[in-house]
């Protein structure tokens, strides 16, 4: 398992061979112990591009071992034997070997990619993003502000958008992670941090007005049964005397921005935006972790699709772990009480912190360096 917030604890990183990084007693270095590895990350990539860079990789078919296209091949050994990823002791040929088949799927597993071995598209295009741009990459993450705060605390929960991960921590340790889909480049999921302070099982979703104005209103102005078909109450306002609205009494085509003054609600249930179950941070950004029953999205390498909150692989194993303190609940208890489809709120004793960040290279402990696409164009 990786991740970049047990940056905290490693000892070495990989680049040409392994490297051991010696103990550094400065007071640099022990207060800000990200800060000082990955700026010896840093000076071995800007001498990697004072030397000419690595080489780029043609465009062509697939390469897989046992391929023969010996001029790529060779290439590709000299482009993974840069970045450290092939070993300099194997064997010196233009094969792709088993030796190089372990150093693609090692370059792969450090970006982010599927690990299968097959330098296809997606392979190729990482292997051919410049030296020079990972050097910038590794300037934007040495950014103070992006990694000072927060992540220290024994026990919290850990977004990195740009890896599309969620970590749940426990003393420097990894103890669960699990994929996320984000929000969208024009919707982005915003960076801050918060205490989760309570759960709600099988919850309504009470729908954003930008998302009403934008996503919603075109289609219902065309299909006035889109209400129905995807269980969407009417509301008055959810303050004072709350009364329900029949859409049939609605002038949808004159509604916009200056007219819309009630509320949407989508009811409990598999078919919930929410999936059955929410994780609830009261923040400025109305954000929150989420199930989904849109699950096929997990299986996908881009999952920036989103409105802005977060949608996690396992919510119910969240929902254990973080009510394993109350008596009361249970994994049992959850699933039942998800099947009764009842809307049920679980306050929390112990109230876990929670850490949205925007890593795009760090470096996990086994000491290897992780690169991420800018998937916000941050470091443009």
């Amino acid at each position: 398992m990786h991740y970049l917030v047990f940056i905290l604890s490693f000892l070495t990183f990989l680049n040409f061979s392994i490297l051991f990084i010696p103990n550094d007693t400065s007071a640099s270095s022990s207060k800000y112990p990200f800060q000082f590895k990955l700026q010896l990350v840093l000076k071995k990539y800007q001498n990697i591009s004072r030397k000419g860079g690595w080489p780029l990789l043609d465009n062509g078919k697939t390469l897989r071992q046992g391929s023969s296209d010996l001029k790529r091949i060779s290439i590709l050994r000299k482009r993974l034997l840069l970045s450290g990823d092939l070993n300099p002791e194997s064997k010196s040929n233009n094969k792709f070997d088993a030796n190089l088949l372990k150093a693609v799927k090692r370059f792969q597993h450090r970006h982010g990619l599927l690990v299968d071995g097959l330098v296809g598209r997606m392979t190729q295009e990482a292997l051919n993003v410049s030296v020079e741009h990972r050097v910038k990459q590794i300037k934007s993450n040495l950014n103070r502000k992006l990694w000072k705060n927060g992540t220290s605390d024994p026990q919290h929960i850990l977004v990195n958008i740009a890896d599309l991960k969620l970590s749940v921590i426990e003393k420097s340790h990894i103890i669960q992670e699990m994929r996320v889909i984000v929000g969208k480049d024009y919707r982005q999921t915003p960076l801050f941090s918060e205490k989760i302070l309570y759960i709600v099982l099988n919850p309504y979703w009470y729908i954003p007005e930008t998302i009403i104005l934008k996503d919603f209103l075109p289609k219902i102005k065309k299909d006035l049964t889109f209400l129905k078909k995807n269980h969407i109450e009417l509301y008055s306002n959810w303050k004072g005397e709350i009364y329900t609205i029949t859409p049939e009494v609605i002038e949808w085509d004159t509604l916009d921005s200056h007219n819309l003054n009630f509320q949407f609600r989508q009811t409990p249930g598999p078919h919930n935006s929410m999936g059955r179950i929410k994780f609830i941070f009261p923040n400025d950004h109305a954000v929150f972790l989420h199930s989904t029953p849109d699950t096929f999205i997990f299986k996908m390498q881009s999952r920036a699709y989103s409105s802005g909150c977060i949608r996690i692989e396992d919510p119910v194993w969240l929902a254990s772990y973080l009510t394993k303190n109350l008596t009361n609940w249970s994994r049992e208890k959850i699933l039942s009480v998800i099947d009764k489809g009842t809307p049920t709120k679980i306050e929390l004793k112990s109230q876990v912190p929670i850490h949205i960040k925007y890593f795009t290279v760090w470096i996990d402990l086994n000491g290897l360096v992780h690169f991420r696409k800018d998937i916000y164009n941050r470091e443009s």
